[in-house]
């Protein structure tokens, strides 16, 4: 068994790459694209494959060692671009397509197993209008204050995203109404 059970030279490695956010067909189709414009082709001593698999939202990619390391720049730049892509940019909270996206699977998820789940808006309303009328700028620091100050004090559970101008939300599963009032004070 020890002299059949060698490793093949040309055989390269093979990676899961597990996408938190991202979509595996999309991801893998970027990919295939980039590593043909920069080779010619997608081979070297090991053909390069890129397979999705959406059950895992995975790509699974075998490539030699050298081009391997590459795809794992890459794979890294797509993430931190698509994460970025998904937060404000004044808050860092997410977006509020993004927020509810995610926010409906996690609803759909708490409702299948009858989870409490508590949305609270807040929305700083006086202040705001005060500030925009003298300094528009200082509204954004606003902004980005109230959503540092709710995402430090959210549990890990806790969704919080920037809904409108002037609203963040936090979609708190596992509480129950008064559980979120008394989470606020």
């Amino acid at each position: 068994i020890r002299t059949l059970d060698t490793p093949a030279s040309n055989t390269g490695a093979t990676r899961v790459f597990r996408l938190r956010h991202g979509d595996a067909e999309q991801v893998a189709t970027i990919l295939e694209g980039i590593l043909t414009q920069e080779t010619g082709d997608a081979e070297g001593p090991v053909q390069t494959t890129i397979r999705p698999d959406t059950s895992l939202n995975a790509i699974v990619v075998r490539a030699d060692p050298t081009t391997m390391i590459e795809v794992a720049a890459i794979v890294e730049d797509l993430l931190s671009a698509d994460e970025a892509a998904r937060r404000d940019q004044v808050t860092g909270a997410f977006t509020r397509d993004t927020f509810l996206e995610l926010g409906g699977h996690s609803l759909a998820y708490a409702r299948t197993r009858r989870l409490p789940a508590a949305l609270v808006v807040l929305q700083p309303r006086v202040l705001l209008r005060e500030l925009s009328e003298r300094h528009a700028d200082w509204v954004y620091e606003v902004m980005a204050e109230v959503a540092d100050t709710v995402q430090s004090a959210s549990r890990t559970t806790d969704l919080v995203g920037r809904i409108s101008e002037n609203r963040v939300g936090i979609l708190m599963f596992g509480s129950t109404e008064e559980s979120a009032r008394r989470g606020l004070s």
